[in-house]
């Protein structure tokens, strides 16, 4: 069963990458009104925390999205945030 959960999560997240691909930085983080006041890219470096934490939580049978590590560069560029999602779902 967490075979074809993972399946959903690496489509949903390759279909962002393919987003990352093609944004401008500056649009990726930019504020914006409709996101809380957020931009783009907050939401994708906290989406990319989730994953992280989500996988290491599988490996160590702990899942504490409470202290998982953020950091800025994902929400600041797409390319690096696109990076990082390869890395996780190797």
């Amino acid at each position: 069963m967490l075979s074809v959960q993972f399946k959903n999560i690496q489509y949903t997240f390759h279909q962002l990458t393919d987003l990352l691909s093609s944004i401008e930085e500056k649009e990726y983080s930019k504020n914006i009104s409709q996101l809380s006041d957020l931009s783009v890219g907050k939401h994708v470096r906290h989406c990319i925390e989730i994953l992280e934490n989500l996988i290491l939580g599988i490996e160590t049978l702990n899942i504490s999205y409470d202290q998982r590590k953020r950091n800025p560069l994902y929400e600041n560029s797409p390319l690096a945030a696109r990076d990082k999602i390869f890395e996780l779902l190797k």
